[in-house]
């Protein structure tokens, strides 16, 4: 069972809590549900990914070889995001409400909009990309609980900060700074 602080955290804007847990096996085996918050780092290193793209059209991606991109098929709709940006802190909390897809094919938003079509900060390119699917960048879409610009991101001394693309998010203390941090309105319920 996830401390109460996590279950607040995952508690909606409107306080209604969350819907029926999805249910699911992780790679490493482990039992996973729409409960169990996941951190998702943020790379942006040489031009590849933008936290300005992510947070404007609502998606998280990752790729560059199969071990950056295979954590994106544990995500499923109803999961809660915890964004990361490495070196920076976190920027946003949010919900997947979509399936992974290659970057060209993404679609985000409503469903409607093509991401490869839309004026980008980042590339989303891999040398190779076009003819080995292992290098390719995915995306899966994400509907924004709450989001900060960089220089608002939110760290604290010991904060849970693994830089794996996808991984889930256990740590209380983190829970807790992350709720009070991007929910304060529902701090202490």
């Amino acid at each position: 069972m996830l401390p109460v602080v996590a279950r607040s955290l995952l508690a909606d804007p409107a306080g209604h809590g969350p819907g029926p847990g999805y249910s699911g096996l992780l790679r490493d085996g482990l039992e996973c549900d729409r409960a169990t918050p996941l951190n998702a780092a943020l790379g942006e290193e040489g031009g590849t990914r933008s936290w300005d793209d992510a947070r404007t059209f609502g998606f998280v991606s990752a790729g560059g070889g199969k071990w950056f991109s295979q954590g994106l098929r544990r995500p499923q709709p109803g999961h809660r995001i915890n964004v990361y940006i490495p070196k920076v802190g976190y920027v946003g909390i949010g919900e997947v409400c979509g399936e992974r897809a290659p970057f060209a094919d993404a679609m985000v938003g409503d469903g409607s909009v093509r991401l490869a079509e839309q004026q980008l900060v980042g590339s989303y390119r891999h040398q190779g990309d076009e003819n080995d699917p292992d290098v390719a960048e995915y995306v899966f879409p994400v509907r924004r609980l709450k989001t900060v610009d960089r220089a608002d991101a939110v760290t604290a001394k010991g904060i849970f900060a693994l830089q794996l693309p996808i991984c889930r998010l256990t740590n209380a203390a983190t829970l807790a700074v992350l709720n009070t941090e991007f929910f304060p309105e529902q701090a202490g319920r």
